[in-house]
Order: C-alpha cells, then sequence, then structure tokens
C-alpha cells in the first residue's frame, strides 16, 4: 500500500502506522476533503474512513483511514490507484501530484 500511495497519491501525503491492528493513517494535503473522497470511492466498490469519522470537532478533513488486511494485494494496488485517479480530478489547485 505505501507504494501505491507513493505512486499515486499527492506529493506531501504523510502516512503513519497508528498502534493496534492493520490500518493506516493517511494525511493528504490541506484542501483535500476525505468524506468527499470516501463517497465517490465508495461508488467503485473502496471502502475507507475519513477522518472525520474520529473527532468531535471536525478536524482531520484532509484525513483517512485504510484497513489494508481485507483485500489481496492485486485489489489493493487496484484501488490505490482508483484512489489516485479520485484524488487527480479533485485537486486542488496548489496541490502538485505525484
Amino acid at each position: 500500500m505505501l507504494k501505491g500511495i507513493e505512486a499515486h497519491f499527492p506529493e506531501n501525503t504523510r502516512v503513519s502506522f497508528p498502534e493496534g491492528g492493520f490500518i493506516l493513517w493517511v494525511e493528504l494535503p490541506e484542501g483535500y476533503d476525505a468524506t468527499r473522497l470516501a463517497e465517490q470511492a465508495k461508488q467503485r466498490g473502496i471502502i475507507l474512513a475519513p477522518g472525520q469519522m474520529f473527532s468531535a470537532t471536525g478536524k482531520y478533513r484532509n484525513c483517512l483511514r485504510f484497513n489494508y488486511i481485507d483485500r489481496d494485494q492485486a485489489t489493493r494496488e487496484r484501488s490505490m490507484a482508483v484512489l489516485g485517479e479520485l484524488l487527480m480530478d479533485m485537486a486542488p489547485a496548489s496541490v502538485a501530484m505525484a
């Protein structure tokens, strides 16, 4: 998944590995809306959790959480490419894509 994120996500995307599970926390550059991304991704069969779900105050709008244990490698790679396409379509003018 990290290679897919590096290849398909915007420059300056940051990834961390929270303790306690098979998940990635992804912070997109400012200006991206992870809730909008999650809605569009769901239409393509990709489920992710937008960061705002984890804040009572609406923080983490540009963050998302991935579970990476539920799919095979080929499916994860395709999903990263699709998410990259969706992100490119919604890229703020001030953000460069990788």
